[in-house]
């Protein structure tokens, strides 16, 4: 697994539901999708969930889909450690 790898499978997990429930006619807004996203990250991301706290729109996924792969790229250059001890 690459260190970038859990943050992206998180991701795909979410946009798997989202098609899914679209299967069976359930549509899934943007913000919920999100808000969802967001409201699941592990404790290590408080920090990046407290940067939308008082934004008045959220990003939609697909943003938010690069900045958090982005950011998890951007702390392991930083740490230079693996995801999988810092995120599971």
């Amino acid at each position: 697994m690459q260190k970038n790898d859990y943050i992206q499978q998180y991701l795909s997990k979410f946009t798997q539901y989202r098609d899914e429930l679209a299967g069976v006619g359930v549509t899934v807004s943007n913000d919920d999708l999100v808000s969802l996203t967001l409201l699941g990250l592990p404790k290590s991301w408080d920090n990046y969930q407290d940067s939308f706290n008082g934004m008045k729109k959220l990003p939609n996924w697909e943003r938010l889909w690069f900045e958090l792969v982005q950011d998890k790229i951007r702390k392991n250059t930083r740490d230079k450690t693996s995801s999988k001890g810092e995120d599971e």
